[in-house]
């Protein structure tokens, strides 16, 4: 991978649908058009306009069509659908972390660092973060600590994963004591959430896919995800370019092209389906009306995927649902926590649908015979199940792809290729750096194990 020009034009039509620029753009040439600098504030603008092309746009699709989530029906998506992807396919998803995310987010340090304005640093560092550890989970090696350093490293060498996750755990840390309790709420983000939280929130993610549970636990207590009012959204509206980018894929772009179709997900809730997940505390007809039209995407005033639906890229029920499972591994006796945990989600459903069909759970529903112990297992075995079933749902895209492969499958989603005997396991490199990057590692196929999933 080439490191990118440290000028190179930023996306500033998406910045000024979301943000004002106005004093934002201080020392430009006369010509409008000709920028030569650019204040750490609109850098970080971009990198967090741009967090939408990462957790909503094609990898949250693609993620979404490999764990069976949702279907890919029509044209190309029937082969992404069946796991037929090439090279080329990802070309754009690896321009979206490196060139739009991390070298935006770097620019952004680099710039607050010149303005002696630790907060903004904080910020970009972890904004960062974020790009490297959505960058690693969804490839595994990648570039890491040569990216951007263009006369040392014109072909950065790709790190080891796990070298990589150390390396965003410790960009956390800093960006959390840089940010501090900076409120994260703007015009791009809808959050209650501070900087340090949303560091927090990352760290919990992260560690949760390198196996390391109790730090993933302690991280996701101190990222204090209490209610949905601490998610972050992406926030979306009726203007042009604005909207939900489910909503833009499905009604103005490639209508047909995703769909719920027979997806294992459209299952777990369809009543008449053989896996249908509802029990005597459990009714899931709201939440499948709230998601579906039918096999089709619900995309109306009052659905998922409404045209001005905020999208979650880390939301109050993955945080609650990592304590919940981080928990268990920890102590297979702490079965308070993780109920906790997981009645705050089912609650906070409720709350969400305007319903009261999601009783709590206590710990007899898990025991053998219990309805939420469906495969005769272990009490612990039972409840770290359904958080992961209820995950899987509340979740759409990259997390749950990560928790599919994390657990070896053990929701047993299904295989929709019939000559894979896994789903696949990372996305392919991109085309892209085998064409420029004299440290391009060669083809991985995309059924190897990343090396946290060894």
């Amino acid at each position: 991978m080439k490191s990118f020009n440290k000028l190179f034009l930023f996306l500033l039509g998406g910045i000024v649908m979301l943000s004002s620029c106005k004093g934002l753009v201080d020392d430009l040439n006369d010509d409008p058009n000709n920028f030569t600098d650019a204040t750490a504030e609109l850098l970080l603008n971009q990198a967090m306009l741009n967090i939408a092309s990462v957790g909503e746009a094609d990898p949250a699709r693609i993620a979404a069509m490999f764990t069976d989530q949702m279907t890919g029906s029509d044209r190309q998506y029937t082969s992404y659908n069946a796991y037929n992807v090439t090279a080329n396919n990802f070309d754009a998803i690896w321009e979206d972390v490196y060139q739009r995310g991390v070298t935006q987010a770097q620019l952004a340090k680099e710039k607050a660092v010149a303005e002696g304005n630790p907060i903004f640093q904080g910020m970009a560092q972890i904004l960062e973060a974020y790009y490297f550890g959505e960058g690693a989970a969804l490839f595994g090696d990648v570039p890491f600590s040569q990216v951007n350093d263009v006369d040392q490293f014109p072909d950065p060498q790709y790190e080891g994963q796990m070298t990589v996750f150390d390396g965003v755990q410790k960009l956390l840390d800093e960006g959390i004591n840089n940010a501090g309790d900076f409120a994260a709420g703007n015009q791009i983000f809808n959050t209650g959430a501070s900087w340090a939280e949303i560091g927090y929130a990352l760290k919990a993610r992260y560690y949760m896919v390198t196996k390391e549970y109790g730090a993933a636990k302690a991280a996701a207590e101190n990222a204090g995800f209490t209610s949905d009012a601490k998610s972050v959204k992406i926030i979306h509206t009726t203007a042009n370019f604005s909207e939900n980018l489910f909503w833009q894929f499905e009604v103005e772009q490639r209508g047909g092209y995703l769909t719920w179709g027979n997806s294992y997900l459209w299952s777990m809730l369809n009543d008449t389906m053989t896996v249908y997940r509802g029990n005597t505390k459990t009714d899931e007809g709201a939440r499948f009306a709230y998601y579906a039209s039918g096999t089709d995407l619900n995309t109306s005033a009052t659905g998922l995927f409404a045209v001005d639906s905020d999208f979650s890229i880390i939301s109050y029920e993955e945080i609650q649902l990592i304590l919940a499972e981080a928990a268990l591994r920890v102590d297979n006796t702490d079965l308070t926590t993780a109920l906790d945990a997981l009645n705050n989600v089912r609650n906070g459903w409720d709350a969400k649908l305007g319903t009261d069909v999601y009783q709590d759970y206590d710990l007899a529903d898990f025991e053998m015979g219990g309805i939420a112990n469906t495969e005769d297992e272990s009490q612990s075995g039972a409840l770290i199940r359904e958080v992961l079933e209820e995950k899987f749902i509340s979740v759409i895209g990259p997390p749950t792809f990560y928790d599919v492969n994390r657990t070896k499958n053990m929701l047993n989603v299904p295989i929709k290729n019939t000559n894979a005997v896994t789903i696949p396991q990372r996305f392919l490199y991109p085309q892209t750096e085998s064409a420029s990057n004299a440290n391009f590692p060669g083809l991985v196929d995309l059924y190897e194990p990343t090396e946290a999933n060894n």
